[in-house]
């Protein structure tokens, strides 16, 4: 069994048109979100023992603020790839995972996140900035994660459906 969380960037600052898009950080409401996120996963799972996140600022600020980069002893990754990657390339990076690791943690972009668990559970998934998704698989390797995969769980963490502030 193969646990996959897929985090959606915190909510990104446009103020600076000058800053480039790889280059933007988060605003006021990202930096808010992205513990409240970090939280779900600290509260009610084992934290993932991998971490790889897009090498966008945002994405990584989003992890840094998740609080998982200091509560675990993670391996960390940062692929470029990540960047604006679809479903298919975000299957790729998957595929990549050692499979020592049970539980990964992928950070990254829309629509290529909410694409890939769309796929992968058969229904729409609405994944608005600083989404959590998990899903549970029956596969002992990732390399035989396909997008048409049957989950044996999932469920999805919206930071505006979260009780706590």
């Amino acid at each position: 069994m193969k646990h996959l969380f897929l985090l959606r960037h915190a909510k990104s600052d446009w103020a600076d048109e000058g800053v480039a898009d790889h280059d933007r950080p988060l605003n006021p409401r990202g930096r808010r979100d992205a513990p409240r996120i970090g939280r779900v996963i600290s509260k009610q799972f084992r934290n993932p023992s991998c971490l790889i996140s897009s090498t966008a600022a945002r994405c990584r600020e989003t992890l840094a603020r998740s609080g998982l980069l200091e509560s675990n002893q993670a391996t960390i990754l940062y692929d470029r790839r990540i960047y604006h990657a679809t479903a298919d390339q975000l299957l790729e990076v998957v595929h990549e995972i050692a499979d020592e690791f049970e539980t990964a943690l992928l950070v990254g972009h829309n629509p290529g996140m909410g694409q890939f668990i769309s796929h992968v559970v058969d229904e729409y998934v609405r994944m608005p900035t600083a989404t959590l998704a998990r899903l549970d698989m029956p596969i002992d390797h990732w390399s035989q994660l396909a997008l048409e995969t049957p989950v044996d769980d999932w469920q999805v963490w919206r930071p505006k459906e979260l009780s706590e502030p």
